[in-house]
């Protein structure tokens, strides 16, 4: 089964709009911190109470500032996902707060000790929240509808999207739409990638079914036609005929992934390039979040592989694999479940663009 070679690549036609990147329609958000955070007066009773008084007004101004700031950026977020059906999830941000500087009194070195301690505890919460994001702010997110997909959507609470991404980031491991929440569930509560992959196998009707009906839902003239060739790689998964299945998921997703970038060559390369033990290119990093969960398991797949150079057959799931190195340990059930999702949530993605474009 062939696919497009270099010549062919470079001339083909963007056909669907390229992904929107956070610096470009992205916002930063500031999250407003209560005046209630630091109420902690009465473990710290021998503390200045003019000092506590200053204390508590610098962060009541700052909660009052921010809470007006959020709200701004939120409605021109929401005005952004009317007119374009497509929203980058805010960077969330702990803002920084002056407070008044704190004289010690002569009796108080173990409380200055105390008091360094709690400025450590301080500088450590804000830059956590920045690397982990909670149940809380997934929660915020999914109030927020399109910031994340359905079946995202109705994931336990207590599932974290630093969770989820992990998956997507490190596993390669399509999330998009496709599969449904339970398993999604499964795949992040697994302890390692061979049981994540384990449970792709588990789980290959539920999965099947989930592809065929986000598949079946597709409107827009590109992508009716290149869910024709999944549907049928589809038809022959369920019939038993797994390696036939890898082959056309495979080049379908080739084909659709070269179409979309088009005369972007190098936006395709960064994507399709991918060097054992290299981190997730900046331009994927700078994606938004509905990009990234696409783009970051393409990436992932497309390890480098050159059979002409001795490079070991990888047993995961590799598009280079699977086009110049056909054998059983590349084509195998968990690979096909695993290239029938990735193909599956950019045909969806496509669609989705080209029909918001049309509104």
């Amino acid at each position: 089964m062939a696919v497009n070679n270099e010549a062919n690549e470079e001339k083909n036609e963007p056909i669907a709009p390229k992904a929107s990147a956070a610096g470009i329609n992205g916002f930063e958000v500031k999250v407003p911190v209560p005046s209630d955070l630091f109420g902690w007066s009465d473990t710290f009773s021998p503390i200045n109470a003019q000092y506590m008084t200053q204390a508590i007004e610098a962060l009541r101004q700052a909660n009052e500032q921010n809470t007006a700031q959020i709200r701004q950026v939120m409605k021109q977020v929401r005005e952004q996902n009317r007119l374009l059906g497509s929203v980058v999830v805010p960077k969330v941000l702990v803002p920084k707060i002056d407070l008044p500087r704190f004289e010690l009194p002569v009796y108080s070195s173990q409380l200055s000790e105390i008091l360094e301690e709690l400025s450590e505890t301080i500088a450590g919460i804000r830059e956590s929240i920045n690397k982990i994001l909670s149940p809380e702010v997934f929660a915020a997110c999914r109030k927020l509808g399109k910031f994340i997909p359905e079946n995202l959507a109705e994931v336990d609470d207590d599932v974290t999207l630093k969770q989820v991404l992990a998956l997507v980031k490190e596993d390669g491991i399509p999330l998009y739409v496709v599969p449904r929440s339970n398993i999604v569930r499964d795949l992040v509560y697994s302890d390692s990638a061979i049981q994540r992959r384990g449970v792709l196998v588990e789980c290959k009707e539920l999965i099947f079914e989930d592809c065929r009906g986000a598949l079946n839902r597709i409107s827009s003239e590109y992508a009716l036609e290149m869910k024709s060739f999944i549907l049928s790689g589809l038809d022959a998964a369920e019939a038993g005929y797994v390696d036939a299945a890898q082959a056309l998921f495979t080049n379908t997703l080739d084909t659709v992934h070269q179409n979309f970038w088009g005369q972007d060559v190098e936006s395709r390369r960064i994507i399709s390039n991918r060097v054992e033990g290299a981190e997730l290119p900046e331009m994927i990093v700078n994606m938004g979040f509905r990009d990234t969960f696409v783009f970051a398991p393409i990436w992932h797949s497309h390890i480098r592989f050159w059979k002409n150079k001795g490079d070991e057959i990888p047993a995961k799931y590799s598009r280079h694999a699977s086009i110049h190195g056909v054998s059983r340990r590349q084509y195998k059930l968990e690979n096909c479940i695993q290239v029938l999702m990735l193909v599956t949530s950019l045909l969806v993605y496509i669609d989705e663009n080209e029909r918001n474009s049309d509104l």
